[in-house]
């Protein structure tokens, strides 16, 4: 198995830990609602254990606040949730509980997964069996497409890495009709 390099910032990586075990392809099957009630929870958890990683999901709460002002502030369950449907681009957690049981693309989101870790033959094959898989979008609030994710599309701040082999993956999704507008 070949080793594919990806560039993470120190916020992302201490991100993904606080994250850790919730980020994985078995979660594609949760529904969307459930998947970030779990995020929310460890986000509320990791809150109260001081871990560095809360800063990205609650900086829209937060603000510019100082690490030591965020942990001596009360932080509740629903500010976890409104932190975390923030980052997935909803409105709030009422948009979030409206979802029900709907749940991601699985097969969207594990070739997220792909290109982020700079896979570009399990991309290219995921694509050449379905074409328009480059024009689809995410089930999440944000609707990204694949070219987003190329772009550090600004949400699922977990997801913000760049493989080394991004300028051939964009060309490979560019020329495979990838939607620019």
């Amino acid at each position: 198995m070949t080793q594919i390099n990806v560039y993470r910032d120190l916020e992302v990586e201490a991100l993904i830990e606080l994250y850790d075990g919730l980020l994985t392809p078995s979660n594609y099957s949760l529904p969307i609602r459930d998947h970030l009630m779990g995020l929310s929870e460890r986000l509320l958890y990791r809150h109260s254990s001081k871990h560095e990683g809360i800063k990205f999901p609650t900086a829209i709460l937060f603000g510019k606040k100082s690490m030591e002002e965020i942990f001596a502030s009360d932080f509740t369950l629903d500010d976890a949730k409104d932190c975390v449907a923030k980052d997935f681009r909803y409105e709030n957690w009422e948009e979030v509980e409206a979802l029900g049981l709907l749940k991601p693309d699985s097969k969207f989101e594990l070739l997220v997964d792909r290109l982020l870790s700079g896979d570009i033959e399990r991309l290219k094959s995921a694509m050449k069996e379905d074409p328009d898989l480059v024009h689809q979008k995410s089930c999440y609030a944000h609707e990204s497409t694949l070219l987003h994710y190329t772009g550090s599309n600004g949400v699922e701040p977990y997801r913000q890495v760049v493989p080394k082999k991004l300028p051939a993956i964009s060309e490979l999704l560019l020329s495979s009709g990838a939607d620019t507008s």
